[in-house]
């Protein structure tokens, strides 16, 4: 959860688990003026800004300030500070939006580039996720995984697995594979 996410490598995720550790969470970082992540009934938001303005408002602390004098590059970081918000999204869905710094999305390694070059197989890795929706601008882009029972004979049992890349409400790729239990 949320302590998770404040604190590094503190997940209830243990040993081989993909995502234990929030490095990939935490290099979104690069890209992010703000993230906001909606999930049930919580919804809480990351930014530099709402950071900025906490350490604002301690600055002239008597602790912070002798501290400023040794280092006045200090500053406290975006995800050691969530605000919580309000939100009417639907509660069977976790969202997360990354509003993107504009410098970030004019290199040859743009945020846009990376996510439109994302390989639909780390959805076979993810199995609580099914969908990754994603709108730049004007384009949307959907990474779905769809999973459907198939049975060879009655000796082996299967599951149909297709990943698809949609690219404006049209199919762009798709790809099916055999899950075997």
């Amino acid at each position: 959860g949320i302590k998770a996410i404040v604190q590094g490598n503190n997940s209830p995720k243990k040993g081989t688990y993909i995502g234990n550790k929030g490095t990939g969470f935490r290099s979104v970082l690069n890209w992010a003026k703000a993230i906001r992540i909606f999930s049930g009934e919580f919804a809480v938001e990351f930014s530099k800004e709402y950071a900025e303005e906490l350490f604002t408002s301690i600055k002239n602390e008597p602790q912070i300030a002798k501290q400023l004098k040794k280092n006045e590059k200090l500053y406290i970081p975006m995800l050691a500070v969530p605000k919580n918000i309000r939100h009417d999204r639907p509660a069977d869905r976790t969202t997360i939006e990354v509003n993107v710094d504009k410098r970030k999305t004019t290199d040859e390694y743009s945020v846009e580039k990376q996510l439109d070059s994302i390989d639909l197989r780390i959805l076979l890795f993810l199995p609580n996720i099914s969908k990754i929706s994603i709108t730049i601008e004007s384009k949307k882009l959907v990474y779905q995984r769809c999973m459907k029972e198939s049975y060879e004979n009655s000796n082996l049992k299967h599951k149909n697995v297709i990943l698809s890349k949609i690219v404006d409400d049209e199919i762009a790729y798709s790809e099916e594979f055999k899950l075997f239990n």
